[in-house]
């Protein structure tokens, strides 16, 4: 697994990504070309998946919901 810490506002929020999903996100920061404000955005609306499946770990499937968001307005 991988950790990484993240600022929210005030507070700092760890946040464990499963193997597959932090391959995933590297695919996605060198394709969608994303920036640091886009990878932060990714991470915190991946967390509040993860947290409403009860899960402590972001998984691939959630991090792939998330950036399917994030691609959709490109596409409209």
């Amino acid at each position: 697994y991988w950790v990484i810490w993240i600022s929210m506002g005030s507070s700092i929020r760890l946040m464990v990504l499963s193997d597959e999903a932090r391959n995933l996100l590297a695919t996605a920061l060198d394709r969608a070309r994303l920036s640091a404000r886009g990878y932060h955005k990714v991470l915190r609306v991946a967390r509040t998946i993860a947290d409403m499946a009860a899960s402590d770990i972001i998984t691939r499937p959630v991090l792939a919901e998330v950036l399917a968001y994030r691609v959709m307005p490109l596409l409209a």
